[in-house]
Formats: structure tokens, C-alpha cells, sequence
């Protein structure tokens, strides 16, 4: 149901996000734990200043994060399995790895589609680094 309104999409980095948007802004979103992505805490504050530069005068910030817990589990390697996915007529198997270095871990998601006769399996990987902020410092 339309309201009348216009909103305009971009993409950006995060921490240039003052430059690139400009100000007055009534909401920002950074969702889906989004600040996780940069290199550690320096360049999240940097992030976090330019999301309320961009802010109205009473207008919203809405960050969500994951909460990281300083207590969990962070050996390395880990795998957690995220089961069966189905797309038409194939069959996926979806798993991520975790490395963990120090704050930051080096996280993979593999979707392995199954073999099917006379087809070989494929594999889909993609990579990313995480900081495990926790939610305190924020």
C-alpha cells in the first residue's frame, strides 16, 4: 500500500556515510549485523559518528548487532551446520567455518549442491571477516 512516499536508495561505505548522504536524516538503519564487518573497534566508532551526523535533530539511529559474549566459544576451527536447502529440483547442503584470531574471526559459508547422475557436486563458497564487538563498548 503506497503512502505517497519516496525513498532513495544507496550504497556506500558505512564510515563515509555522512560524506556520502549529507545530514537531516529522521532514521538511520544499520541492520543485520552489518558494523561486525569492519576491521575492529576504531572504524565502528568512526561508522557510529557518521550515522548520527547524518541524524536530524530527533532522529533515530537503529543499529542491530549480534551479541557477541566475551565468554563463548572462540577455538578454532569451528563448523556449525545449517542443514538441507532445497532450489527447484536441487538439493544443498549449507555449512560455515569459523577462525577465530583474537577479536576477529574469518568466517566461510559453503552451499554444496548435491550430485545428481551424470552431474558432478559444485561447491559455492563465500568469505568474510567479522570483529565480534560486543554490544557494552557501543
Amino acid at each position: 500500500m503506497s503512502r505517497g512516499l519516496e525513498i532513495t536508495f544507496k550504497v556506500a561505505d558505512m564510515r563515509q556515510c555522512a560524506q556520502t548522504h549529507g545530514s537531516g536524516f529522521d532514521v538511520v538503519l544499520s541492520a543485520d549485523n552489518s558494523l561486525p564487518h569492519l576491521p575492529g573497534e576504531d572504524e565502528i566508532r568512526v561508522a557510529l559518528q557518521g550515522f548520527y551526523q547524518c541524524l536530524r535533530q530527533d532522529g533515530v539511529a537503529i543499529v542491530s548487532l549480534r551479541e557477541y559474549l566475551e565468554d563463548e566459544d572462540r577455538s578454532s576451527p569451528q563448523m556449525w551446520s545449517y542443514g538441507f536447502r532445497y532450489d527447484g529440483g536441487d538439493r544443498y547442503f549449507v555449512f560455515q567455518t569459523r577462525d577465530w584470531n583474537g577479536n576477529a574471526y574469518d568466517v566461510a559459508m559453503y552451499f554444496v549442491r548435491e550430485v545428481k547422475q551424470g552431474t558432478p557436486a559444485s561447491v559455492i563458497a563465500g568469505l568474510s571477516r567479522y570483529y565480534a564487538i560486543t554490544i557494552e563498548p557501543i
